[in-house]
């Protein structure tokens, strides 16, 4: 009895997560050095408010273009500030930090995220990112601006 409650209690608070919960993507371009290379993200925004949101990227960076290899993976999260409460033009901005994977090295970092989404529908929208970002929070490592273009859908589990 005490099992079958405990599954029951955790598939609820599940529910309740996935119902505040969107996924989307994003695909944009960052200038390492004097090279601009693509990246693309799988991004996870759970709605904490109407004005509160916090999101998690899951991202690659690809400074060769082509080769798998050659990607840096990049995991940002950030607490989003939405001034206009999520509407329907949802302007965002706020701090966050970072892991960075490529080269056999892993660092921890900071960044600044900016953007909007425009929201046709409830479950669909789209929009423009920037995010300023420095891999390294202990090398005086110089920070790179990343441009993303988004979407979004969400959908009930």
């Amino acid at each position: 009895m005490k099992k079958t409650t405990l599954i029951l209690v955790a598939m609820g608070a599940a529910f309740g997560f996935t119902k505040n919960l969107s996924i989307g993507g994003k695909v944009g371009v960052v200038k390492v050095g004097g090279k601009y290379v693509p990246t693309t993200s799988v991004t996870a925004d759970y709605k904490l408010s109407n004005y509160i949101s916090w999101r998690t990227d899951a991202g690659a960076q690809f400074s060769e273009g082509t080769k798998l290899s050659d990607a840096t993976v990049q995991v940002p999260t950030n607490l989003l500030i939405h001034p206009l409460a999520k509407s329907k033009f949802d302007p965002y901005i706020g701090p966050g930090g970072n892991l960075t994977m490529g080269n056999g090295v892993t660092t921890i970092g900071y960044n600044g995220v900016a953007g909007f989404m425009v929201n046709p529908s409830r479950k669909q929208g789209f929009g423009l990112e920037f995010r300023y970002s420095v891999a390294d929070y202990k090398a005086a490592s110089k920070g790179n601006l990343e441009g993303s273009l988004l979407g979004k859908w969400q959908t009930s589990f």
